[in-house]
């Protein structure tokens, strides 16, 4: 009878800690408001990207920041409130109110709060073109306005049957490769420009700049397709290795890595390679810019590296004594870390000193004004504090299993892999917050403003290079200089694989911008 009664008692428990459990996570994937909240967070909105969840799943995410579109937005602060009139908002008949609807908005209600004896104020706020695109198996692509999670548009792009990968966006278009086809989209409609078949076998997805469509392939070429000239041959440039990860764009250059740890460094505004760096191990990840001319890259080898964009010097080189898969994420005056083993640094991007660390990550997130977001060993959302790292919040995260590392602004993008998506932010940021300075990369980009011929030589970073007596942080070799010699160099004059090194960039950064 005890033992019976014991029984019943253990169920009884495992029931009732089964529906606590739902009561604080939900069986959904969608994150409640009150379980946000929690956590000093808003749900800003989720979405269902268009897809059979018997048959396909999402596969790929990609998010844009328009340098060139933005909405106006005019926010009335009263009595420690606030409300916000955007030119994307509908009247009462659904049309939209446009810039000079919602400026006349905003002052009907300053002045109905003058009637009442209430002092306001209005502050105007530039809010650039978010959008988000989703990648199913099945060839859909869903363009999603990233602040809204209303669906701009979505297409099926080619073969159903033929694998996609993620796509390559510009201001104008989103390159998308299905099988050995390259389809260039209109970005704003989702509408076909041309549909060309690739000459090698697609590595990874492609790149654009605003001249080219860039096609990595497993040869070790990268294929450059003149966007406005469809019929003739792509240009080719030659790699030492595989290209396995998707090129990235800067405002000046095209970088991409190789298996055997070189990363390239090509022009954008005229045909050829600026330089190549050599790590001791391959690069597996892509290259990262931070402002102003800053290329960042890690490697198996354990080592993050700071270049300047077109000389390639390297400003400063960091062990971590661990090896690196993913990405660096500059944010400000901060690059992150994550290693293969689970550790976070954070490191001062103008020299490449550690700030501090943090273990068990698995991923970087997203990182707002004041705190970092980052998924860790175990499945759950850590939130550390930005300029300790220390931990302030353990989150659970149930049933989701696609998490963005979002490098451009402050929203956290997680959802599942049957096509949920959803976005988060901080309570007090209704506005992203953008971390790239939108005004100097669109001016770098112009050909007619910045003028590679007349680049001057910028003033020497610290080095904070190891000495040349410190270990391997792999116990190889007795320096720690990837290339056995020093630091890693550019090629030289005659290497079959790149050109001599273009003087470094001389552009000053833009100090009006208001999402800098």
């Amino acid at each position: 009878m005890s033992r019976t009664f014991a029984v019943s008692a253990g169920l009884l428990f495992v029931t009732l800690s089964a529906a606590m459990l739902r009561a604080d996570y939900g069986d959904s994937a969608v994150i409640s408001q009150v379980e946000a909240r929690r956590y000093g967070l808003e749900r800003a909105w989720f979405t269902q990207v268009r897809l059979d969840p018997a048959r396909a799943r999402m596969t790929e995410l990609a998010y844009f920041v328009s340098a060139t579109l933005s909405h106006t937005v005019y926010e009335v602060q009263y009595q420690d409130r606030k409300r916000a009139f955007s030119e994307r908002d509908t009247d009462r008949f659904g049309d939209l109110l446009g810039k000079e609807g919602a400026e006349k908005e905003a002052k009907a209600f300053i002045e109905e709060l003058k009637l009442r004896e209430i002092e306001s104020t209005t502050k105007t706020i530039q809010v650039p073109e978010i959008t988000l695109y989703a990648v199913t198996d099945r060839a859909v692509v869903h363009a999603i306005d990233a602040e809204t999670g209303r669906t701009r548009w979505a297409t099926v792009v080619g073969n159903r049957d033929y694998p996609v990968e993620r796509p390559g966006i510009s201001e104008n278009f989103v390159a998308v490769l299905n099988g050995s086809t390259l389809h260039l989209l209109k970005r704003q409609t989702g509408e076909m420009a041309w549909i060309r078949a690739i000459q090698g076998v697609a590595s990874a997805g492609p790149a654009l700049t605003d001249e080219y469509v860039i096609v990595p392939t497993f040869m070790g070429d990268v294929e450059l397709y003149d966007i406005n000239e469809t019929r003739t041959l792509p240009e080719i440039y030659r790699s030492n290795g595989r290209v396995l990860i998707q090129p990235n764009v800067t405002p000046l250059s095209v970088v991409w890595p190789t298996d055997r740890g070189f990363l390239y460094v090509a022009r954008t505004t005229q045909k050829g390679l600026r330089y190549r760096m050599e790590a001791r191990k391959p690069i597996v990840s892509q290259a990262a810019y931070s402002s102003p001319s800053k290329i960042l890259a890690t490697s198996i080898d354990g080592y993050a590296y700071c270049l300047h964009e077109t000389s390639g010097q390297e400003f400063w080189r960091f062990s971590t004594g661990e090896p690196i898969s993913h990405s660096p994420v500059p944010v400000g005056d901060s690059v992150y870390i994550v290693t293969d083993k689970g550790s976070l640094f954070c490191l001062g991007v103008e020299n490449g000193l550690e700030k501090w660390s943090a273990p068990q990550v698995q991923k970087l997130v997203s990182v707002s004004k004041d705190r970092v977001y980052c998924l860790t060993i175990t499945g759950r959302l850590a939130i550390l504090d930005a300029k300790t790292g220390g931990r302030i919040a353990l989150m659970g995260i149930n049933l989701l299993d696609v998490f963005y590392s979002n490098m451009l602004t402050d929203r956290i993008i997680v959802g599942t892999t049957t096509g949920l998506i959803q976005c988060l932010r901080e309570s007090e940021l209704e506005w992203p917050l953008v971390h790239v300075n939108l005004a100097e990369a669109e001016q770098q980009r112009r050909p007619e403003i910045q003028q590679e011929g007349l680049e001057t030589k910028p003033k020497p970073a610290p080095q904070e290079a190891p000495a040349d007596d410190e270990p391997d942080p792999f116990g190889i070799g007795g320096g720690a200089a990837p290339m056995g010699d020093g630091a890693p160099k550019p090629a030289a004059d005659g290497d079959p694989f790149g050109a001599a090194p273009a003087p470094p960039a001389g552009g000053a950064a833009a100090d009006d911008d208001p999402f800098r």
